[in-house]
């Protein structure tokens, strides 16, 4: 029986944001499912907890997840001055475009099987279904287009600043400009390179899997990860009003953050 795009979208939801798909029940998790050491008895008890917890607030892992997550970078970024504004909020629109991308392809691909014939056909057949378009460039590049990213980053978006509907009036300027720049070094330069000295994609980089503790105790879905260093960045936020205008530390979290969410592989 072949399965229809209504249900192709229903199954992705299912793995990737579940308190969306209408009657969809989210379990405690069973012990093949949890990635902490048994032995961390006080890690295991705050994971069972927040589990426990869910029911009445769907997101709860991603708020506790992003408040550790800023605590964290914030402490590895300090040094006798205090904390760059401007890397903090690097690395966290970084990191958070990077987990846009990551949580959707990683949830697309999860819904193909391994053995798949002509796998790489189907995976883009279902990206169409699920609108994303892969866009291979002549090096062999990923990058991830259509309304599904650029909702998902809206989304990081107007969490991180606290203001729902903010992202769709002031991201298309910047979405036009990159766009044009796909698989070329100007992709990945941005107006704060000077203050902050690394590119998005190194960023990401030096951060990759830091953060997997965290999300093994808090987090159970992708869209859950996203949403923790949106908040994470909330919080940078109101700790950076004090030293810079608000529309500069959107602007940092959005041409950092745009550019790695684009960009799969």
């Amino acid at each position: 029986m072949s399965t229809s795009a209504e249900q192709v979208i229903k199954m992705f939801q299912t793995g990737y944001m579940p308190y969306s798909v209408e009657g969809c029940t989210v379990n405690q998790r069973k012990p093949e499912e949890i990635k902490v050491d048994s032995k961390d008895h006080a890690s295991l008890a705050m994971m069972n907890y927040i589990d426990s917890q869910r029911e009445k607030d769907n997101f709860i892992g991603a708020k506790v997840a992003g408040k550790e997550i800023f605590v964290n970078i914030t402490n590895w970024l300090k040094n006798d001055k205090g904390v760059h504004a401007e890397t903090l909020l690097a690395v966290l629109g970084s990191m958070g475009g990077r987990e846009c991308v990551s949580g959707i392809m990683n949830t697309l691909e999860s819904l193909i099987s391994d053995d798949a014939e002509n796998k790489s056909q189907v995976i883009n057949a279902v990206a169409g279904i699920l609108d994303i378009l892969i866009a291979e460039t002549k090096s062999g590049e990923l990058y991830i287009m259509g309304g599904r990213i650029a909702n998902t980053f809206c989304s990081f978006y107007d969490t991180a600043c606290d203001e729902q509907g903010k992202a769709v009036k002031t991201l298309q300027p910047l979405a036009s400009e990159v766009a044009g720049k796909i698989g070329s070094p100007d992709y990945w330069k941005t107006p704060f390179d000077n203050l902050v000295g690394k590119s998005p994609k190194e960023i990401a980089d030096i951060f990759e899997g830091k953060f997997e503790f965290t999300f093994n105790v808090y987090c159970r879905f992708p869209y859950e990860r996203m949403l923790a260093f949106a908040i994470a960045a909330q919080n940078a936020m109101k700790q950076v009003k004090s030293v810079m205008p608000e529309e500069k530390a959107m602007s940092i979290l959005s041409e950092y953050g745009w550019r790695t969410s684009h960009y799969w592989k």
